[in-house]
């Protein structure tokens, strides 16, 4: 019988490494009366600030520092001037209602423009890392769960439309890609995040 999707969510959390991975993101996991949130928390680069973004969700989830990784790839693929190098800022896995969802997602605070071509990599190489992760799992355990993953880019844009498509949601160039602005994002609830654009990955 197939692992349930609490039982592999609970597998993930005990084989990563977390503490490779900034200990969660450098989040922290908040109670509320209804759900519970993580908060997602990078430096904003040349500022002593942080940019923050509080997801709420149900089920179970937590969330991996996915650029903070100290070490190859696996342990043993060079990740320097290498493609599979790129990582985004954050993946963040949910089980909640039998379904196992990852969702990648990258933190940008440029003001004009969405450096879209440099986005498109950093993700592209989560769902390769996500893809290799259940592979690995797989061989060494004998687990396998499909994992339905989506992705994100959330900005500080004054002007994403540019890079959007006509409906002002997902990139243009790379329509898998969902944009939001922090501000519209923060306190949402992961299932209330928008992606027509979903892989399954075995």
């Amino acid at each position: 019988m197939p692992i349930s999707a609490n039982g592999y969510l609970n597998h993930l959390r005990s084989y990563l490494d977390l503490n490779c991975y900034g200990k969660t993101c450098l989040s922290k996991e908040i109670k509320a009366e209804d759900a519970e949130h993580i908060v997602l928390s990078e430096k904003i680069e040349g500022t002593n600030t942080r940019r923050k973004v509080s997801l709420a969700y149900n089920g179970d989830a937590f969330a991996v520092r996915l650029d903070q990784g100290k070490d190859r790839l696996f342990h043993f693929l060079k990740t320097d001037g290498h493609p599979w190098g790129k990582r985004c800022d954050f993946v963040v896995f949910q089980a909640h209602r039998s379904s196992l969802k990852a969702f990648a997602i990258e933190f940008k605070e440029a003001s004009t423009y969405i450096p879209v071509d440099k986005v498109y990599l950093q993700l592209k190489a989560a769902e390769a890392w996500v893809k290799s992760l259940n592979q690995i799992i797989n061989a060494y355990v004998g687990e396998t769960r499909a994992i339905n993953l989506s992705k994100y880019v959330f900005t500080a844009c004054q002007n994403p439309s540019p890079d959007l498509d006509e409906n002002d949601c997902n990139l243009s160039r790379y329509p898998s890609i969902r944009h939001y602005l922090f501000d519209e994002v923060d306190g949402q609830n992961l299932s209330f995040l928008e992606n027509s654009s979903i892989t399954s990955i075995r």
